[in-house]
């Protein structure tokens, strides 16, 4: 019997986030990465459910969330978004942007954090990127100056994502990231994070933390991996066969698996 999914808006400071809840259980909250919105999760939302009250969202400015027009949090929105629901105490879980942000609320929000899933993302506070990232950024800007945006993302997909062996897979995550490209038009510098930085609070993160990142994703990414397990207390690490930066995507089969081992030991 398929899941029934419901979907709404959620007020919050200054805009409206979308939704989509779908299951039954121990809640878990779905947080997406920086150049896609809520479907970047469409292998993980369902399946998921069948065992979990899942829910995935736009992050402002994404998908079909409001943009932002004033400084905002997205660790705050999150906040906002599970109280609107009546969720009192769920398992975050994020990718990429989305990891940074569950890791911002886990530290700022506790006693709302069951446990914690953080995949092939940054901590906040970090600097020391390697020369390859900060080029493929620097390329970025360049093509963003140059008023370029579609070259800005695609040059970030192919560093980050670049094609594989699946070609459907590839077609949607692009169409995904191009349905988001007016992220380029947002202003920078809205956005605020977790103060003082998680960078150096991560032994603050007291609940356990699944750590998961794809074999073939850059270096940095396994670098701070594995800073993750060695600070947070309870933290473990998989990593994904022929996973790059989106190994939810890449081998969701694997990816799911973990993740719902996971879940089954700490809310069964």
């Amino acid at each position: 019997m398929a899941e029934e999914v419901r979907s709404g808006f959620v007020d919050v400071d200054g805009g409206r986030l979308f939704y989509e809840a779908a299951g039954s259980g121990p809640a878990v909250v779905l947080v997406h990465g920086g150049m896609w919105d809520r479907r970047m999760w469409d292998d993980q939302f369902l399946a998921f459910a069948e065992r979990h009250l899942v829910v995935r969202y736009d992050v402002r400015g994404f998908g079909r969330s409001d943009p932002p027009t004033a400084p905002y949090r997205n660790h705050e929105d999150l906040h906002a978004l599970v109280r609107a629901l009546g969720i009192e105490r769920f398992v975050p879980a994020g990718l990429s942007m989305g990891g940074s942000v569950v890791l911002d609320f886990a530290v700022e929000y506790p006693e709302a954090t069951a446990g914690l899933v953080v995949a092939s993302c940054g901590i906040g506070g970090h600097s020391d990127w390697s020369q390859d990232v900060r080029e493929a950024w620097d390329r970025e800007d360049a093509a963003i100056e140059a008023g370029d945006l579609a070259g800005a993302l695609e040059g970030q997909l192919d560093f980050w994502t670049p094609p594989g062996d699946d070609p459907e897979v590839d077609r949607r995550l692009r169409g995904i990231a191009f349905d988001n490209l007016g992220i380029y038009e947002i202003p920078d510098g809205l956005v605020g994070r977790a103060e003082p930085p998680v960078i150096g609070r991560l032994s603050d993160i007291g609940v356990p933390t699944l750590v998961v990142v794809g074999e073939r994703d850059a270096t940095d990414i396994h670098r701070m991996a594995d800073r993750m397990v060695a600070e947070i207390p309870r933290a473990r690490k998989v990593v994904v066969p022929r996973g790059d930066h989106l190994p939810n995507a890449r081998n969701p089969g694997e990816f799911n698996r973990a993740v719902l081992d996971f879940l089954q030991e700490i809310v069964p």
